[in-house]
């Protein structure tokens, strides 16, 4: 990992957190539309229809309650209004298998509802029709006849594919439930191990980055308070290419630099040991010259002492001299004139 830079490997734990936060969402939103799709199916293919089934069961049971209603009271008039009430059940009866029929059928379903069909037409051209013809003449006979005969023995055909259908709508429902159910254990399960993986991940990357980090930091200040100390053979080792190991480099090629720094001071200062060496030779010489030269002085200075004492001797000799010389010059000037006078 220390091959990566820091900045890559923080960039590349983003991207894989966020990939695995927009995985774990789009799972998520998969799941919550998978169930949305099964809840609607259970809702438009199986809850409707078994409503309209129901209200099929109901509506047929109800034109067997006209009939027996009609064949118990034996009263004309009662017999015209379960006529028309049966001629309305017919009628709606046919309209909501229709809509049956357009919702979305299985095979199974499909196969028993032509079954269903096939007995509904049976009781209603063997029943129903013979039934309204015997209710609109009044016979009450042929009416009692048919009910007692036929309604309960066609019916059983009819009920049975009915229960059919009905048990299917719940079989069916259950399955889409079990289906639903199956993919949210799948989602969840796959949510949870992304999730795991995500932190674990996270934590695998955190902690690697924090001892990378942790450790090249002290390795670095170990380094530079060696350097503090005037310690230049502390050892500096540089692993990986990531930022920290890129300083450690930077202070390995400064400590080197120190040391070429300090070799070159060192051999310079050698340099001028020697020199002051020779110097202080050369003064030591100097000084011996010079009091040599300070002995001369003093004797020089001792003939320039005698020398002076007879130059003063000399001096006073030639004032004497000179005053000779003026007595001399004023006798031959008195000479010079008793001269002239001769």
């Amino acid at each position: 990992m220390n091959n990566l830079k820091i900045s890559t490997r923080l960039s590349l734990l983003i991207a894989v957190l966020s990939i695995l936060m927009v995985l774990v969402g789009g799972i998520g939103v998969r799941g919550m539309s998978a169930s949305n799709a099964g809840l609607q199916t259970v809702y438009e293919d199986r809850t409707v229809p078994l409503g309209h089934l129901l209200n099929i069961q109901r509506l047929i049971l109800r034109n067997r309650v006209d009939l027996n209603n009609s064949v118990a009271v034996a009263k004309p008039e009662v017999t015209q209004v379960n006529l028309l009430d049966l001629q309305r059940n017919i009628a709606e009866v046919s309209s909501i298998w229709k809509a049956y029929k357009s919702s979305a059928l299985t095979p199974e379903e499909a196969e028993i509802a032509q079954k269903f069909e096939a007995a509904r037409g049976r009781y209603l051209n063997e029943v129903l029709v013979p039934a309204q013809a015997a209710m609109k003449a009044n016979d009450l006979e042929a009416l009692r006849t048919l009910v007692a005969e036929k309604d309960n023995a066609v019916y059983q055909d009819v009920r049975t594919h009915m229960v059919g259908l009905t048990e299917l709508q719940l079989k069916v429902a259950k399955q889409v439930f079990d289906t639903a159910q199956a993919s949210l254990n799948s989602v969840r399960t796959l949510a949870i191990g992304m999730g795991v993986l995500g932190v674990l991940f996270g934590i695998f990357s955190g902690v690697s980055l924090v001892r990378s980090i942790s450790g090249s930091l002290k390795q670095a200040m170990e380094a530079t308070d060696a350097v503090a100390q005037g310690d230049l053979t502390h050892s500096i080792r540089t692993e990986g290419k990531d930022e920290i190991a890129q300083l450690m480099q930077s202070l390995a090629g400064m400590q080197s630099s120190l040391v070429r720094v300090v070799s070159t001071v060192r051999q310079g200062s050698e340099s001028v040991s020697t020199a002051s060496a020779e110097i202080a030779q050369g003064n030591q010489d100097l000084s011996s010259r010079t009091e040599s030269q300070a002995s001369a002085l003093e004797e020089t200075a001792a003939s320039m002492e005698e020398l002076s004492s007879t130059v003063k001797q000399n001096a006073d000799n030639a004032r004497q001299a000179n005053q000779l010389a003026s007595s001399a010059s004023s006798v031959a000037v008195r000479g010079g004139e008793v001269v002239g006078q001769v």
